[in-house]
């Protein structure tokens, strides 16, 4: 009998730490996947070679769940943070940060998930062309100038030939 009660209370035992095994296991498995998937995580820009005039958005190879991303924008260095996430999602939303319309320049882009590097990336952005110089309020207004003196002109003409 004394058999029987060991292995009884063995697998009482045994039957409440297998439960938490497999839930530590498949938990270590989920957030390990990144790391072990061999390729670390990398920051995309979209549009891929942005000018003044285009609103950057950045995006991190990982997916993240629920967090709030900031970002700020020091000289030549853009430093992205992402806080903890609180509710994961199936799938995880994408993460993204708008970074909005920057100044001609290169920038070394960093994002930080929860105070840790996660991902470095340059970020070149060029001058935008100027417009249509028709477009221009000083090219609008010579050519307004331009057809007033011909309609002037053409006025001073046929007032003359009557």
């Amino acid at each position: 009998m004394a058999g029987n009660r060991r292995g009884h209370a063995g697998s009482v035992s045994g039957s409440v730490v297998a439960p938490l095994r497999w839930t530590l296991l498949a938990l270590s498995c989920l957030l390990s996947a990144p790391v072990l998937s061999g390729t670390p995580p990398t920051i995309t820009f979209t549009p891929a070679h942005p000018t003044t005039r285009d609103m950057i958005n950045a995006f991190l190879s990982v997916p993240d769940c629920g967090s709030t991303t900031t970002f700020v924008v020091s000289g030549a260095q853009i430093t992205i943070s992402t806080s903890p996430p609180t509710f994961c999602g199936t799938p995880p939303p994408v993460t993204l940060a708008t970074l909005g319309a920057l100044p001609a320049g290169s920038y070394q882009v960093q994002w930080f998930e929860a105070q840790v590097l996660t991902a470095t990336a340059p970020l070149v952005v060029t001058a935008a062309a100027d417009p249509t110089p028709l477009l221009q309020p000083w090219a609008l207004l010579l050519v307004v100038a331009g057809c007033g003196a011909l309609a002037f002109a053409k006025l001073r003409n046929s007032a003359s030939a009557s």
